[in-house]
């Protein structure tokens, strides 16, 4: 009879944790109020680039990742090296804050925008 128990028991207790793990974590996305919320939570459209998306695409720096996104223009001035503005929704680039781990990226030129033509894509 004890046995019986404690198998009974066993059982049920591997059959509730296996209900209360979540198998598809949602993905967590930093807001412009800099709270982690939920993908499905935020309102705002939000595109995630993976590395797998990166290494499909074959691109070569942080300029052109973003090139493939909806709603944001690169504006290149001159070649390959040259200052590049980004612009989001049809903002200025001025409008467009850069961070790398939290911290701003030093503007360049006189523009007010930061230069991310420079960025290898294995920094990301």
């Amino acid at each position: 009879m004890i046995k019986k128990a404690t198998l009974l028991t066993a059982f049920s207790v591997t059959a509730f944790s296996a209900w209360a793990q979540d198998t598809s974590p949602d993905t967590l996305v930093v807001t412009a109020n800099r709270f982690q919320q939920p993908r499905s939570a935020v309102l705002a459209p939000v595109t995630i680039v993976t590395r797998q998306d990166i290494e499909r695409w074959q691109s070569t720096s942080v300029n052109d990742v973003l090139r493939r996104l909806p709603g944001v223009d690169i504006a290149q001035s001159g070649g390959a090296g040259q200052n590049s503005s980004i612009f989001i929704r049809g903002t200025n680039s001025s409008h467009v804050l850069v961070l790398i781990d939290g911290v701003r990226l030093n503007l360049a030129g006189v523009s007010g925008s930061a230069d991310l033509s420079q960025f290898p894509v294995s920094l990301v």
